[in-house]
């Protein structure tokens, strides 16, 4: 549906930026017509503000979290729309160099251009931090869904004790604890259809060596940090 509506405000966009081509040629200062400034800003600004919204929607598509950026959507489409000013300037003002539009473009340029990769790098640390705590997210669901089934006084305790040491182990994991989150993973997967099965005091035995591992894959946690 998102992706749907970027296509949309795209093609709206395309259509807009064709409304100001027309408006800019049929009322521009003819004169303007035989000066380097005005094509020059022309061939920057409508090919490049077409393309700040396809780089915006290419990014959106890729990195889900474009939204958290809002200011580098703001920044990189006022950037552009300044070569629209440019444009519109140069159209009805006979400006005979090209020097200052140059320099002003430049700048603009490569303003963009830093935005656009911070934003790339931004999306990337966010993207391994969100993948590093994946782990106690998902472990934290499942043990509280093992407490879903349980009615058993006992094995109620041991499961909510168990939530609690999740919920306050290190969120951030590392690739060579890969093997022990998965071996904790596997318990409490286990743990669930024990506890979906109504068998309590297995569960509670499994709450114990889910526990061990836990307690162990922190240690390692706090050693590799």
């Amino acid at each position: 549906m998102k992706k749907t509506g970027g296509i949309l405000f795209f093609i709206g966009f395309l259509a807009i930026c064709g409304l100001l081509n027309v408006v800019i040629f049929l009322t521009m200062n003819k004169a303007c017509l035989d000066t380097v400034a005005f094509w020059l800003t022309w061939s920057f600004a409508f090919p490049l503000c077409i393309l700040s919204q396809l780089i915006m929607l290419f990014l959106g598509g890729k990195y889900k979290s474009l939204g958290s950026f809002p200011f580098v959507q703001f920044a990189v489409t006022c950037g552009f729309g300044a070569y629209l000013i440019f444009a519109f300037i140069c159209a009805y003002i006979v400006i005979p160099g090209v020097t200052l539009i140059l320099i002003l473009e430049l700048v603009i340029t490569v303003a963009i251009v830093i935005l656009v990769l911070y934003f790339i790098f931004a999306m990337k640390t966010t993207s391994v931090a969100e993948k590093k705590v994946q782990f106690i997210r998902t472990l934290q669901s499942n043990v509280e869904s093992c407490a879903a089934f349980l009615t058993d006084g006992e094995a109620v305790k041991a499961v909510k004790s168990l939530s609690e040491k999740v919920r306050f182990s290190d969120p951030m994991s590392h690739p060579s604890l890969a093997t022990i989150e998965g071996d904790i993973l596997g318990v409490v997967n286990e743990m669930y259809i024990l506890a979906k099965n109504g068998e309590a005091d297995k569960v509670v035995e499994l709450v114990k060596r889910a526990e061990a591992l836990l307690e162990l894959r922190n240690r390692n946690c706090l050693i590799l940090k």
